[in-house]
């Protein structure tokens, strides 16, 4: 067995502005080092993401790291190929777009064993760009008027949860429910926990657990970002909560009610009250973000981030009931998600 307590797995491509403070982070955890691994699947990065890590592993030969190349590019089948090649106890699954504390693993493997959860995770602080947009995108990716009651984004209770984020997982919960289903666009992380709920572990938020996440520093970026991930929702329904389709009632309402009230003019009214509604909130919520960051500007321009936000997540759903490679992805042919023992389409690492 193994001394390897927990292995940090990433799938990365062109995450040259960040990867380098992420790995510093790594570097200063408070946990030994032989303790832990680091794993890294580069999807063909052009931005030099590659030789950032390949230099950095160069020069920290008391580090246990290992990177390897992801001719698929796509994140889920890079963090696969990790998985596959992990040796931990747990199984941390982390992204090249976030920062971490000092005690982030081994806070984790303490809420492992605390909890006997089968995946622990812990809370977002989202970052913003340097910019009105910028910090206006953070305020509203930390409200619940922008992303709804998940607990992780708006510091709320810990506890059992439906999703964590950088979830880390005991080794037995991927032998059982099998690996990231590759043929997802986005949206992935979903899927697997609808799979870890139903097979009776435990998912949990714990207070101790806290990494920073950079969100997209503009709202082109922003809006592209939402919408894919609403389009792929389609993929995998049964994961599907409330706030994951309140931005589609929302959209359907705003085209909906106009035309019906054609047939029926008193709809029109509640089309008046549901945009007053939406605008009321959108602005009280616009006030607190602009308190909170001490920035009218930022706040005023919150206001514009949440439709942006809102619609272009339900336009994403739309999209997805009628692109084919999102009901491709929901055939029954892939009922079956990859599984940690199958290695047969991969190469494998010298020892």
């Amino acid at each position: 067995m193994s001394d390897i307590q927990i292995s940090v797995v990433m799938g990365v491509r062109n995450e040259a502005d960040y990867i380098g403070d992420l790995l510093g982070d790594i570097l200063a955890q408070n946990l030994p080092r032989d303790q832990f691994e680091l794993i890294i699947a580069d999807g063909e990065s052009d931005d030099g993401t590659d030789e950032i890590i390949a230099q950095w592993i160069a020069s920290h030969p008391d580090i246990q790291a290992t990177l390897m190349p992801n001719p698929k590019r796509w994140q889920y089948p890079g963090v696969n190929m990790c998985i596959r090649q992990a040796r931990g106890r747990a199984i941390l699954v982390l992204d090249g777009h976030a920062r971490i504390p000092s005690n982030f693993l081994s806070n984790n493997l303490a809420a492992l064993e605390s909890t006997g959860a089968g995946v622990v995770g812990g809370f977002w602080h989202t970052q913003g760009a340097d910019s009105i947009w910028g910090k206006a995108i953070e305020g509203a990716l930390s409200s619940w008027f922008g992303v709804g009651s998940a607990r992780f984004r708006i510091a709320g209770r810990p506890g059992p949860v439906d999703v964590v984020p950088y979830g880390c997982f005991r080794r037995e919960v991927f032998e059982r429910v099998g690996l990231y289903r590759e043929e997802l666009g986005s949206n992935a992380d979903l899927d697997i926990f609808q799979r870890v709920h139903e097979a009776g572990f435990m998912v949990y938020l714990d207070r101790n657990i806290r990494a920073t996440y950079f969100a997209r520093p503009n709202l082109r970026s922003l809006a592209r970002q939402m919408f894919r991930n609403g389009r792929w929702f389609v993929a995998h329904l049964k994961a599907t909560r409330p706030r994951h389709l309140a931005p589609l009632i929302f959209l359907l309402s705003l085209i909906g009610l106009p035309l019906l009230s054609l047939a029926w003019p008193p709809l029109i009214w509640a089309w008046v009250a549901m945009i007053g509604t939406y605008l009321a909130i959108a602005a009280t919520t616009a006030t607190r973000i602009a308190t909170n960051m001490r920035s009218l500007a930022s706040g005023t321009v919150a206001a514009l981030v949440f439709p942006v936000m809102h619609i272009s997540y339900g336009l994403g759903w739309l999209v997805g009931f009628v692109s084919p490679d999102v009901w491709r992805a929901r055939r029954p042919s892939y009922k079956l998600p990859p599984q940690l023992n199958d290695t047969s389409a991969m190469s494998r690492l010298p020892p």
